[in-house]
């Protein structure tokens, strides 16, 4: 389905200031994938929940693809009156595969 977001695993910078900026700090940040999946009869809120060490592939329009494994389902999905699930994985790493 269309609308999904992905957040490659790297680190984050926050900026470090006082009387002046000094630089950054960077702390590490996990891959995320938020998507959405039509129910249906075997797809449900309860089974994605369930799914833990799970690979993932998010290609992009463009072409460009990545690889989240051993990805977790954060446990907060939700359906909508239109039968959409909606849902949110993280992994400790991704990597672009093309």
């Amino acid at each position: 389905m269309t609308g999904a977001t992905f957040t490659p695993s790297g680190e984050k910078r926050e900026e470090v200031t006082g009387v002046r900026v000094y630089g950054y700090k960077s702390t590490p940040r996990a891959a995320t994938l938020e998507c959405k999946f039509p129910a249906r009869g075997d797809l449900s809120v309860e089974v994605i929940n369930g799914w833990h060490d799970v690979t993932l592939e998010f290609e992009a329009d463009s072409g460009e693809t990545h690889m989240m494994t051993n990805a977790w389902s954060n446990g907060e999905e939700s359906l909508t009156d239109a039968g959409e699930i909606s849902a949110k994985f993280t992994a400790i790493r991704s990597q672009r595969v093309a």
